[in-house]
């Protein structure tokens, strides 16, 4: 009967730092993907910059544009800090504390973005669109803020933005766990097989 790895492991000495060997090729292989995916992923915001710069530019906006694109830039840079964060982490000595402090920064990069979308990027979108609807007169968002009380504006941008607080909080989760999930789960696999092995 053929032995499992963690019989090969713990009775055969010489293979032990193949085996060894074979695991970081993998966590190394994966984590090269991510940060590849998420330097593109980085990248792209460019290009969304200058489909509003664009798009806002021709319809007349600049001013509405330069500041969604300021906006942007801002998330550019931001992300781009956590991937240097994430390429700081180095194999220097065991695997198996290589990918549990990687699989910690990527838990720790999750839950700062999808702070990020809530507090930020959602008040953001609201106070543009809110601009947007104002300044065009689309709807009836100007007779509304001159007839009502200030108090129902409030509460029509408060819902409006937990609206699209959970709007981006979603997207960006939807996002992640289809450019990253797959990534993430086979690291986790390697941890979950290295501590088999002790």
């Amino acid at each position: 009967m053929e032995r499992s790895i963690e019989d090969i492991w713990k009775r055969d000495a010489p293979l032990a730092p193949k085996l060894h060997n074979l695991y970081t090729r993998k966590s190394k292989l994966t984590t090269a993907k991510i940060e590849r995916t998420m330097k593109r992923d980085i990248w792209s915001i460019w290009l969304l910059i200058a489909l509003v710069l664009g798009g806002l530019g021709y319809a007349g906006h600049w001013l509405f544009g330069g500041a969604v694109a300021l906006f942007l830039a801002g998330l550019f840079f931001y992300n781009r800090r956590l991937l240097h964060y994430l390429q700081s982490i180095r194999l220097e000595t065991e695997v198996e504390a290589y990918v549990e402090q990687y699989l910690a920064a990527l838990r720790k990069i999750i839950r700062h973005t999808s702070r990020l979308m809530v507090w930020g990027m959602a008040p953001a979108a609201t106070a543009c669109i809110f601009y947007w609807w104002y300044a065009t007169g689309t709807g009836s968002i100007q007779t509304f803020g001159q007839e009502e009380p200030g108090w129902k504006m409030a509460l029509l941008a408060l819902g409006f933005w937990g609206f699209m607080a959970l709007y981006s909080w979603g997207v960006y989760r939807l996002v992640t766990f289809f450019l990253y999930g797959r990534k993430i789960r086979k690291l986790k696999e390697v941890l979950a097989d290295l501590r088999a092995l002790q």
